[in-house]
């Protein structure tokens, strides 16, 4: 081990299940957990077919390491279906997927907390844990308990909704004011649940401010984002250096476009727009997702594993797509438009 772990932490045996008894202070047996470690990092072996409780009596929690596919045998081959159809497990406590989300609010719960902390801008909003309040056969009460110290947030400002900023110090005053929206703004907590502990704050946020949209601003940096970028960042940590919860901006990304007409216009002019915004109608459609993704070539990984990312393929979350999707719109009218200015 690389370190000592607490007196209080149990490592479940890779070799078989194992249930652990969870006492009161009087000896009192209030509930069982149950779990099995992998022998590797991939784990084929359908693990939870293995637990088994002995009675109904009291809370039976099982934990379990999985992404929840049936076909996926390197994180424990199952379904949602094969987990709510286990009467004598109350609450299935789930690891893998690195967001909390509750699958099913019944009996049996099932459920992933998500992390206590995030790492990176793929990780934003409130780490934390789920506080389920439960009693045999009834279905539990979820509520989420908060924990991060610092929060990864990306801050979005469009340029098509702020036609008022003319120079860098407008842009930088109102990036200012926005980050002190966001400190004083209570966080979204995920899948819309009770907070546990109402007084949690952060104690900081790490910023990444993207900067998008059409606006005439765009041709102060055309060509020159990086250094506008820079320049911005620079700007923004010295004016929000000292507030708390801290405000560190650890990057301004600039992918604003030149003011162009508006799409009406556009399709009343050239019937080429309409044939685009089919095109675009297209491959929005889920139907046609795999089509897209063979165009979009091996250096997108359509569904990353978080905890076995390929550092020689990009990450495609539905987002990303749709930004890709959007932007080559944008793209394709703006050239239209310069080759038709251009006749």
């Amino acid at each position: 081990e690389f370190f000592d772990l607490p007196g209080n932490v149990w490592v479940f045996s890779a070799d078989e299940a194992e249930c652990r008894e969870v006492r009161d202070g009087k000896g009192k047996l209030v509930a069982r957990v149950c779990g099995q470690s992998y022998r590797s990092r991939s784990e084929p072996r359908k693990l939870h077919e293995a637990y088994t409780v002995p009675d109904q009596e009291v809370c039976n929690i099982a934990l379990l390491h999985t992404q929840l596919e049936p076909g996926n045998t390197n994180y424990v081959p199952c379904s949602l279906a094969e987990l709510t159809a286990r009467e004598d497990i109350h609450y299935w406590a789930l690891g893998h997927i690195h967001r909390c989300r509750v699958l099913n609010r019944g009996v049996p719960a099932v459920a992933y907390p998500g992390i206590p902390q995030g790492r990176d801008f793929g990780e934003t909003g409130p780490g934390g844990c789920l506080l389920v309040e439960m009693a045999p056969g009834e279905a539990p009460d979820f509520f989420y308990l908060p924990v991060a110290s610092v929060v990864w947030q990306r801050v979005e400002l469009s340029l098509t909704s702020e036609p008022d900023l003319q120079n860098l110090t407008d842009l930088e005053h109102r990036l200012v004011e926005k980050a002190g929206e966001l400190a004083a703004t209570p966080l979204a907590i995920p899948e819309g649940l009770p907070v546990a502990d109402m007084g949690w704050q952060p104690e900081g946020y790490i910023l990444q401010w993207n900067i998008a949209g059409r606006g005439e601003l765009h041709n102060l940096w055309a060509r020159q984002e990086e250094e506008a970028a820079m320049e911005l960042t620079a700007a923004l940590r010295r004016k929000l250096e000292g507030r708390e919860p801290f405000l560190w901006t650890d990057a301004v990304v600039i992918r604003t476009a030149r003011p162009l007409p508006r799409i009406e216009e556009l399709l009343a002019k050239n019937p080429v727009f309409h044939e685009l915004a089919g095109v675009v109608a297209y491959f929005q459609d889920p139907a046609h997702r795999e089509e897209l993704l063979a165009n979009l070539g091996r250096i997108w990984e359509p569904a990353p594993d978080p905890e076995n990312l390929d550092e020689e393929r990009l990450p495609l979350d539905e987002e990303t797509l749709a930004a890709i999707i959007d932007r080559a719109r944008e793209l394709i009218i703006e050239r239209l438009v310069a080759w038709g200015e251009k006749r």
